[in-house]
């Protein structure tokens, strides 16, 4: 499916060559693809947005957009209010090719220590928004100043050519060490063809691969490296174990969870192997699984550690008597996924809990810590869950193991209270509130409708999670498309 998608894009863009020369707004969002969120020497959030200009109304070569935004309401200053509007935003924003994906963000946090290209985290620019596009398969690295805005940058270190074997790069993942001894990315493809590797081997398409970037020097020859079976849809990264995690997509009847162990060395390094993997399929636990999204639990003593997966779900009989995935899903699920060291110190991981969520389930999403129990053992992870194709957003508890707040279609007129497609989605880390009242705010994008949502979970009642409203109006970010 994913490749009859692709396929039928770059035949419009072909079709449609003629030369659409029109300039992207860059006040506004057009089919938001990605958001990320990073720090300003204010102590504020800047949100940055990702617009994929997917139906090609503007410029094909520099059509897409990423804007840097504050986020918070208008009464604080920022560019959240009732129905929408103008943005407050932090600098003029990019230009990139259109078609771009997932957004992700190597700072402080995500990517400690100094970066040594002057382009990369220096005391003058301290982060750097990581974005590909589809439309020029290419890695775009842009400079992020103290103050949120997207700096200037135009030339060679802020756009890297990325496998030129491979087609469609998808989600970037930021993986750097904590103790700084490797300071790199990963970059998915959604559409590979037959490939002979250089030790002659032929790799046949449906395979997932991955790229490894340099982020202290991007020029670096890439490390890319094949997997099993299966597009890579999403990915997540865990300091801890320094090991990636990812979920591959269904076109082959297999729905495959990887997990790669990392090295302490850069991808330029002759004598740096490639990491080692395992590859778990979730098919045989339930048939018709096709993984969507993936986030892992939050570290906590007395917990185990596991793994949240979106996955849809397509009728498995009709798939295997046409030789196809079929278009439409019959359910969207959240798989809870133990993670545990088989004897060989290798993870193994086993399904806990399969959970219906609405349609069409995309991102996911793991909140902070809540407060323990009263008897001071951990309380469970809540998660949050994008439903495109139902219009919803799902927060799951796995303290009980159950959804307990679907933010549903507006009872009045039918809509979704986040927009159509909800889908990119982000969590701001720092709770707000205080005592039983503390709560954390996600943001999530309508990729139909060009607006942001300011969702609310409060943590030791989640079940009242809301999306933000003033005046009785939900208060978003952008203009909205009706």
């Amino acid at each position: 499916m994913r490749r009859l998608v692709v396929l039928a894009v770059l035949t419009l863009a072909a079709c449609t060559e003629a030369g659409n020369t029109l300039a992207p707004p860059m006040d506004r969002f057009f089919f938001p693809s990605g958001l990320a969120l990073t720090s300003t020497a204010g102590g504020n959030q800047a949100l940055l947005v990702a617009s994929a200009n997917f139906d090609l109304h503007y410029a094909f070569d520099s059509g897409a957009t990423v804007l840097s935004v504050d986020p918070r309401p208008a009464s604080e200053g920022g560019s959240a209010r009732p129905g929408g509007g103008a943005l407050v935003k932090h600098g003029a924003g990019a230009r990139l090719p259109s078609f771009t994906g997932p957004l992700a963000v190597a700072d402080a946090t995500t990517c400690p220590g100094d970066l040594a290209n002057p382009g990369f985290g220096t005391a003058t620019r301290p982060a750097t928004a990581l974005i590909t596009s589809r439309y020029v398969n290419r890695l775009y690295l842009l400079p992020i100043g103290a103050d949120g805005a997207l700096e200037p940058c135009g030339g060679p270190e802020c756009s890297l050519p990325l496998d030129p074997r491979l087609l469609d790069a998808g989600s970037v993942t930021v993986t750097c060490r904590a103790d700084g001894a490797r300071r790199t990315a990963w970059v998915s493809y959604l559409w590979d063809p037959q490939l002979t590797t250089a030790a002659g081997v032929v790799v046949s398409p449906g395979t997932a691969w991955l790229s490894e970037v340099d982020l202290e020097d991007p020029a670096v020859a890439l490390r890319t490296i094949p997997l099993t079976f299966g597009t890579v849809a999403d990915a997540v990264y865990d300091a801890a174990s320094d090991r990636l995690f990812a979920v591959g997509g269904s076109s082959t009847f297999t729905a495959p969870v990887f997990v790669l162990n990392l090295r302490p060395c850069r991808p330029g390094d002759a004598t740096c192997p490639s990491p080692s993997f395992v590859v778990t399929d979730l098919y045989g636990a339930l048939r018709g699984t096709d993984l969507t999204g993936i986030a892992l639990s939050n570290r906590q003593a007395g917990r185990g550690r596991r793994a949240y997966v979106s996955a849809r779900v397509y009728d498995a009989d009709i798939a295997l008597a046409g030789g196809y995935r079929p278009a439409n899903d019959i359910a969207g699920v959240l798989m809870v996924l133990d993670i545990e060291e088989n004897g060989g110190g290798k993870p193994a991981m086993r399904v806990l809990s399969v959970t219906e969520v609405g349609l069409g389930p995309g991102k996911v999403a793991v909140l902070p810590p809540r407060p323990a129990h009263a008897d001071g053992t951990p309380r469970g992870d809540l998660v949050v869950v994008t439903n495109s194709t139902d219009g919803v957003v799902t927060v799951y508890d796995d303290d009980l193991g159950a959804v307990v707040r679907v933010l549903p279609l507006d009872e009045r007129t039918g809509r979704p209270e986040a927009g159509r497609v909800p889908y990119a989605l982000v969590v701001d880390p720092r709770p707000r509130g205080t005592g039983a009242d503390v709560f954390v705010r996600a943001y999530v994008a309508s990729f139909r409708q060009d607006m942001i949502s300011l969702v609310d979970v409060p943590l030791l009642n989640p079940g009242a999670a809301a999306i933000y409203r003033e005046g009785g109006q939900p208060a978003v970010i952008g203009t909205v498309t009706p």
